[in-house]
């Protein structure tokens, strides 16, 4: 069955309590856990603030634009165009290193493994900060990876989406475009995708159907599923919220300028975004 892609504009707005700027060049990852958020930058920068938005310290090490980012427990990984992946405390302190031979585009964490894949086509999954192996099926740089259980998901600038198994290639689907963010879902039966073809979808894991989706006007760079809910951000400056169960937008957050990036926990939203800015929503 053909899944229709339906565009539902502007449904809402709702506005920001706080911006800040501490990154001079655009802000492309966000994210936080129960005690900090964290963002980064082009400018190479990480930054450290509070749940209000006070900036908290600097970390500085890459020579090059923060291309990924995540907070895992008491950890900062951060993944650079300067071909390196940094593993930082909260304190500033350097915990590992590693490299790709080209940029690195993309980052996830999963239990002790960290994963990245990078502009020379390749995905390494490190444990304990300890090298396992390469996945090799790409033939365009890796632009997205996520995991849960025994799974992994990649997309690259081709346009495809491939599925792992205990890190063997499991199935393979398509966008138009580059895909540029995935995300499984909270119980591992279904993932989201992201694309320059201006669409969020959702897939089932077991038969890689396409069960739904949505539009955005402009390229998506970003998309996350929450149980019922998938929200994705936009160069058409919107956080765009999707009830699955309703297969409708139920909310937009407008921003002033594209959003690279956002993360999202119990009514509380960040985003960072292409005026160097990072936003706080309620």
């Amino acid at each position: 069955v053909e899944t229709r892609l339906l565009d539902f504009g502007i449904c809402s707005q709702e506005r920001q309590f706080k911006i800040v700027q501490q990154h001079s060049h655009w802000v492309v990852g966000v994210d936080f856990n129960e005690d900090y958020v964290v963002s980064g930058g082009m400018d190479g920068l990480v930054n450290i603030y509070d749940h209000q938005g006070n900036h908290i310290r600097t970390l500085s090490r890459h020579k090059d634009g923060i291309s990924a980012l995540k907070v895992h427990k008491d950890r900062i990984v951060s993944c650079s165009r300067d071909s390196t992946c940094v593993v930082w405390d909260f304190k500033g302190s350097i915990l590992g290193t590693w490299n790709h031979s080209k940029a690195i585009r993309s980052l996830c964490m999963h239990d002790n493994l960290v994963i990245t894949g990078g502009s020379d086509n390749r995905i390494v999954v490190y444990q304990n900060m300890k090298y396992i192996c390469d996945l090799v099926g790409h033939s365009s740089q890796v632009n997205c990876i996520d995991a849960y259980g025994k799974f992994i998901i990649s997309g690259d600038d081709n346009g495809q989406i491939i599925l792992w198994k205990d890190f063997q290639l499991f199935k393979r689907m398509q966008h138009k475009r580059e895909v540029l963010s995935l995300c499984f879902s909270p119980n591992g039966l279904t993932f989201a995708s992201a694309s320059f073809d201006k669409t969020v979808k959702l897939w089932s894991v077991e038969t890689g159907e396409n069960l739904c989706g949505y539009f955005h006007v402009n390229f998506v760079y970003k998309v996350k599923v929450y149980n019922d809910l998938i929200i994705s951000c936009s160069k058409d400056k919107t956080i765009k919220m999707f009830k699955i169960s309703k297969k409708k937008i139920m909310s937009d957050l407008v921003c002033e300028d594209e959003v690279y990036d956002f993360d999202y926990n119990d009514g509380k939203l960040v985003c960072g975004t292409r005026s160097n800015k990072v936003y706080f929503f309620n």
